[in-house]
């Protein structure tokens, strides 16, 4: 497969990632004893990360993408507790689910700034909470932002009414800052500046190529 023809399949790619999401929602609710999990977030990669990271490595070209990217569509598991963390990767809730090819751990670390991909657990956790408050509202267990930031200790609730904009930036610009590639002086404040829904716009602004 070529980069024009996973561009033809995305949508098909990001349903099967969602799939894969209900499957593994069900999963973690049905287990015992229960995780304290924050969210699971399912995305098929957009088509213009995947042309950055393939004109990168100079493989536009490839005829073979899905063997050059193996994060094509996935889903990503947030826990409150490294223990969970721990304790999910002992227990058999992935293995009774999927059948597992190979396993690869990473382990983030928050190093700013350079041209190789570096982690900025700043943006990546302010990105995160975003989707987690906005899921709470809709599960019912949180009602309000006020609500929201009571339970965090937040001393206002425009906080959490400037932080839930975050789930309106660009797929390709939450994706690329959870892989590292955000440009080196972005900050959490130059994300809560952003205003433009328009997703090019917010490239610019962002200054992301």
């Amino acid at each position: 497969m070529d980069f024009e023809a996973y561009k033809n399949k995305w949508e098909l790619y990001d349903r099967f990632a969602k799939t894969v999401k209900s499957i593994l929602d069900a999963a973690f609710q049905n287990s015992e004893p229960k995780y304290q999990l924050q969210q699971i977030q399912a995305r098929a990669k957009s088509p213009e990360s995947l042309y950055n990271r393939l004109k990168e490595s100079n493989k536009l070209t490839s005829k073979k993408v899905e063997d050059l990217r193996k994060d094509l569509a996935g889903c990503r598991i947030i826990f409150y507790h490294n223990g969970d963390v721990k304790r999910s990767l002992n227990s058999d809730i992935i293995r009774d689910n999927f059948k597992i090819i190979d396993i690869k751990l990473h382990h983030h670390e928050a190093i700013i700034g350079g041209k190789n991909p570096r982690k900025n657990m700043q943006l990546i956790k302010a990105i995160t909470k975003a989707f987690m408050w906005n899921e709470q509202l809709e599960k019912g267990e949180r009602t309000s932002y006020q609500d929201i930031a009571n339970h965090e200790g937040i001393s206002s609730s425009s906080f959490v009414n400037r932080s839930m904009r975050l789930r309106f930036l660009a797929p390709d610009i939450i994706e690329a800052i959870f892989e590292g590639y955000q440009p080196a002086d972005l900050t959490v404040s130059k994300l809560f500046a952003v205003k433009e829904l328009d997703w090019k716009k917010q490239r610019k602004q962002l200054s992301f190529s």
